[in-house]
């Protein structure tokens, strides 16, 4: 490996594995769903969240799946070394992202110092620090896109072996790179570059209408049940406000590429009369705005659902600058062409400074909480910790513990937090109440609840916040009748009551009344919207006896 390569390698894996290190497994709890449906995918063969639960492609990345279920093969992690993996996958990703910008940089600018102030802007856009802290997929994306434009510039053979890898990482593949293919294609003036846009086109076609065939066979489903889901609210909103939404996606994205696509702008204009306007980067550019508008503002970070074009982005405003700035000799002109980068570069880097701030808030979260758990032991079932695998591992671990307590072989527990409970607890047949891994719910909306808890008959039931108010959980019928609240190793509950009336009777537990300030010290009870529902009902805290 060359020296500089490693060097720079070693410095991203250092900073970034600090901030790993101080997150652990308190990250945003999405990309334990992908860890749990590779872990379930390498050890039953079943395409599910736990092997109880229904087979769905609940999940954002194929591709994800594929690999991790690969290297559970191999290395069959625990909880906490899985969230692990899923981090340094990620972070592997950057880590290539970072030598590509690098090394194409060079090329371009003949000028390994310059090179190394834009890698290292690129480093520390805090969006990335998220997307690995998170252990998600879209600097993967970003990945295969850049390679995928390079090649696609050199009309190479890489970029046809590339298109199965993007359609397996996201689905909305399909859309960016039919987009930009047809414009190509309608606008090349020479015949080869319209023979090679054709080709991809069909190639992409293709294969998207196998994965679909595959996608029905195997799910009965022609598109991923995570899109199903968010046609629904809360993602979804009707009128006025998913007006808004779709223009704050939009805004969004313009926000955050902000400078470099004023720069790429004003590169391109004064390269009107040198520049093919037929290129992969224009019109990947423009299928990735026309996306953030139509698909809205997302519930991830801002700039999440348009990361992926980042590298591609920082290296197209480089290269422009680099053929704008030549001297006559072809030689760079490197007091003209750096600034035209970095700048725009570092106004990115400020613009999204706020998100950095969440990030550290983040790290600083994670390792109080890790020591609060060491210096607490056993005892660790206390507070809340977040939208995070380890807080969902403990509600996995508190419905574990009281079906054993009732003698269930397999428990049918409907949660909208899921991904942390995937990855701890087998015993659960999990019915996502947030969707996305619940086919029918997906299909059907909130409208079929009812009828969905009817047939399912949930031993348990987790509802807090914004999941009550969406779902209307609250009116339901079935729901009213059958179940009550009690507290269980600090984690409110709703258990269907001839569990309920088993576990009063039972010897094991000590049962006390607990007022409403006790109730709020409960995960999931800390919620303005539940009060008024709980307040009706007579709330136990269920307390081991002391023998």
């Amino acid at each position: 490996m060359r020296i500089d390569y490693f060097i720079l390698a070693t410095i991203v894996a250092v900073l970034y594995g600090a901030l790993i290190f101080a997150v652990g497994p308190y990250a945003w709890d999405d990309g334990a769903i992908t860890l749990s449906f590779a872990r379930t995918l390498a050890e039953s063969g079943r395409f599910s969240l736990t092997p109880l639960s229904d087979v769905t492609e609940g999940t954002s990345s194929l591709l994800y799946v594929f690999l991790f279920a690969g290297m559970w093969k191999v290395l069959n992690p625990d909880f906490y070394s899985a969230v692990l993996m899923g981090q340094v996958v990620s972070l592997g990703f950057l880590i290539t992202n970072t030598l590509l910008i690098y090394e194409f940089s060079c090329r371009a600018l003949s000028s390994r110092l310059s090179a190394i102030a834009i890698a290292g802007f690129y480093v520390l856009i805090p969006m990335n620090f998220r997307e690995v802290i998170n252990g998600m997929e879209m600097l993967a994306f970003g990945t295969l896109l850049l390679l995928y434009a390079k090649a696609y510039s050199h009309q190479g053979r890489l970029a046809l072996a590339l298109i199965p890898l993007l359609l397996l990482c996201r689905f909305e593949a399909v859309l960016y790179l039919g987009f930009a293919n047809l414009m190509i294609y309608l606008l090349a003036r020479d015949a080869e570059t319209r023979v090679f846009s054709r080709n991809n086109l069909a190639l992409l076609v293709s294969l998207f209408l196998l994965l679909t065939i595959v996608r029905l066979g195997v799910f009965d489903t022609y598109l991923p049940n995570t899109i199903w889901a968010k046609l629904n609210p809360p993602y979804s909103l009707d009128g006025l406000s998913a007006l808004r939404n779709k223009l704050y996606g939009g805004a969004e994205y313009i926000t955050v590429f902000g400078p470099i696509l004023a720069s790429i702008g004003v590169l391109l204009a004064l390269s009107r009369k040198k520049y093919n306007f037929s290129t992969i980067e224009l019109w990947l550019t423009v299928a990735f705005l026309i996306f953030a508008f139509a698909a809205g503002k997302n519930w991830g970070y801002d700039g999440r659902m348009v990361l992926g074009m980042m590298p591609l982005l920082i290296l197209w405003n480089t290269e422009l600058a680099a053929v704008l700035t030549r001297e006559p000799d072809g030689s760079p002109r490197l007091q003209r062409g750096v600034p035209a980068v970095v700048f725009p570069l570092a106004l990115t880097l400020v613009a999204n400074l706020s998100l950095l701030e969440g990030t550290l808030h983040i790290a600083r979260n994670g390792y109080k909480w890790a020591n609060e758990k060491e210096s607490n032991g056993e005892e660790y079932e206390t507070g809340w910790y977040g939208v995070t695998p380890e807080n969902y591992k403990l509600t996995g671990e508190a419905i574990t513990e009281l079906s054993r307590a009732l003698g269930l072989e397999n428990t049918r527990f409907a949660v909208p937090d899921v991904g942390g409970l995937g990855l701890c607890c087998d015993n659960l047949r999990v019915l996502d109440i947030a969707l996305l891994t619940s086919p029918f719910l997906a299909h059907e909306g909130y409208e079929g609840l009812e009828q969905y808890f009817e047939r399912e008959q949930p031993d348990f039931i987790q509802t807090h916040g914004i999941w009550s108010k969406v779902s209307g959980i609250y009116d339901k019928k079935f729901f009213s009748e059958n179940y009550s609240p009690l507290i269980f190793r600090n984690t409110l509950i709703w258990a269907r009551k001839d569990h309920y009336e088993k576990l009063l009777s039972s010897n094991k537990w000590n049962f006390r009344i607990i007022n409403s300030d006790e109730i709020r010290q409960a995960r999931y009870a800390q919620f303005d919207y539940d009060q008024p529902f709980l307040a009706e009902h007579r709330i136990l805290n269920a307390l081991p006896f002391v023998e």
